[in-house]
């Protein structure tokens, strides 16, 4: 677990003591995202949190940086992360998947939290 993934586990923790959440656990699901007889491409997200409706959401902690063009931050993924994350939002419409990623301080400070749907 990296420094935030750390971060962001005492963050689910906090939630769970509060009745937020049911329960979270990192890294402890592997989606397999192969269609046919393509080559095996897998998903581990770093977090699966149980919500208090017992949805399933899954977390992966990404970079976040501050976009000129957007004027704001956002959560800056790598190219194959953002693929794998669209294709399994695609294949598992059952579950749901949120990136997040510590604001810099010098933006406010806080994480923020994206939904990614299909697409």
């Amino acid at each position: 677990m990296n420094k935030s993934e750390a971060e962001y586990a005492l963050i689910l923790a906090d939630r769970v003591a509060v009745g937020a959440i049911r329960s979270f656990r990192y890294e402890d699901t592997t989606l397999r995202l192969t269609v046919g007889d393509g080559p095996q491409v897998r998903y581990t997200p770093d977090f699966r949190v149980i919500e208090l409706d017992e949805t399933i959401t899954f977390v992966d902690v990404k970079p976040a940086w501050y976009s000129r063009a957007a004027r704001r931050v956002i959560l800056q993924p790598e190219e194959d992360a953002k693929i794998k994350m669209r294709m399994v939002a695609d294949l598992f419409p059952e579950y749901r998947f949120r990136g997040v990623g510590r604001r810099p301080k010098k933006y406010g400070g806080g994480w923020i939290e994206e939904d990614v749907g299909p697409a």
